[in-house]
């Protein structure tokens, strides 16, 4: 009888850890888009402005080229963007893969401050929304050789940035594959 006890008692220890643990893993699955280190977003973007979109006072926006050029200091960002017809500063903070900023700028001669939200889908793309309705999708320009490449250990989940020569980081990226790290990205 007391042999019964121990197990059923051990038996419920075991599925209740296991539960706790298939809840944890639930929980971080799948990119984060607020908190944990922001994702690096500097550089030069390009995308195209839908006709359809409207300014702030309801004047429609021409296609166009949209481009924007990002400087990033931790998760501060500041930066320009241009299209036809409209430009202006941005000033935000990235959290995650989530920025929360502002354009301030003109559109058609008038001027104006919105708020700019932009979600960094992969490491080349971002799907921005300027308040008010304007929404489009950029993708970084092409910076050559010696990219900075993201990784995370699927153990710790530390993650660790390889920069420098196209040399250095294709040895780090390689070194860190070796011991299990995975690419965050492309």
């Amino acid at each position: 009888m007391g042999t019964g006890r121990f197990m059923r008692g051990r038996w419920r220890a075991a599925t209740g850890a296991l539960a706790v643990a298939a809840a944890l893993s639930a929980c971080t699955t799948g990119p984060s888009t607020r908190g944990g280190p922001p994702a690096d977003v500097a550089g030069e973007w390009t995308g195209e402005l839908d006709p359809a979109n409207t300014v702030p006072g309801g004047q429609r926006l021409p296609l166009g080229q949209v481009h924007l050029s990002l400087g990033q200091s931790g998760g501060e960002v500041r930066g320009r963007l241009t299209a036809q017809g409209l430009q202006g500063s941005v000033s935000g903070e990235m959290s995650g893969s989530r920025l929360s900023g502002v354009l301030e700028g003109t559109a058609l001669g008038q001027s104006f401050s919105r708020p700019l939200q932009a979600t960094a889908r992969t490491a080349d793309t971002l799907d921005a929304t300027l308040g008010g309705g304007v929404t489009f999708t950029l993708t970084r320009v092409s910076g050559g050789a010696g990219r900075p490449v993201t990784l995370q250990n699927p153990r710790t989940m530390q993650v660790m940035s390889c920069r420098g020569s196209a040399r250095a980081v294709e040895s780090c990226v390689a070194s860190l594959e070796i011991d299990g790290w995975r690419r965050l990205g492309p």
